[in-house]
C-alpha cells in the first residue's frame, strides 16, 4: 500500500511539474516576443527634426536625424553670397521644404526659383 501511494504521488508530482513547466515556457516566450517586438521597432525608426539656428547676421536652420546633426544652413540656399534668412519664419519654411524631400527619398536640395516662389527676401 505504501508503495502505491508513492507511486501515485510521484504521478501526481510529475504531472505538476510538466504543467508547470507549460506555463513556464509560454511566460518566457511571450515576454522574449514582447521585447524583441517593441525595442527593435524604434531601432529602425529615423526621426527627422528641424530646429531654427539664429546667428550673428540672422537666421538658418538646422535639420536631425536620430539627434544627430545632419544640414546646418545659416544661409539662404541657391544664393549668390553668404545671405542669412532675414527672419526665423523664412529659415524655418525653406527648412520644411528641405526636410519635406528627405522624408520623400529626395535630395534635400533648394533651387534659387523655390527660395523667390516662397517668397524669401534676400
Amino acid at each position: 500500500m505504501m508503495i502505491l501511494m508513492n507511486s501515485s504521488l510521484m504521478i501526481l508530482t510529475t504531472q505538476m511539474i510538466k504543467k508547470n513547466w507549460v506555463y513556464l515556457v509560454f511566460a518566457v516566450s511571450l515576454i522574449i516576443f514582447i521585447v524583441t517586438r517593441f525595442t527593435n521597432k524604434d531601432k529602425d525608426r529615423v526621426y527627422l527634426t528641424i530646429k531654427s539656428l539664429q546667428t550673428q547676421k540672422g537666421w538658418g536652420y538646422e535639420i536631425y536625424t536620430n539627434d544627430t546633426l545632419y544640414i546646418k544652413q545659416v544661409t539662404i540656399p541657391a544664393i549668390v553670397g553668404d545671405v542669412p534668412f532675414a527672419t526665423e519664419k523664412e529659415a524655418l519654411l525653406i527648412g520644411n521644404l528641405a526636410l519635406s524631400k528627405i522624408k520623400a527619398g529626395k535630395k534635400p536640395t533648394v533651387s534659387k526659383q523655390e527660395i523667390d516662389s516662397c517668397g524669401i527676401h534676400y
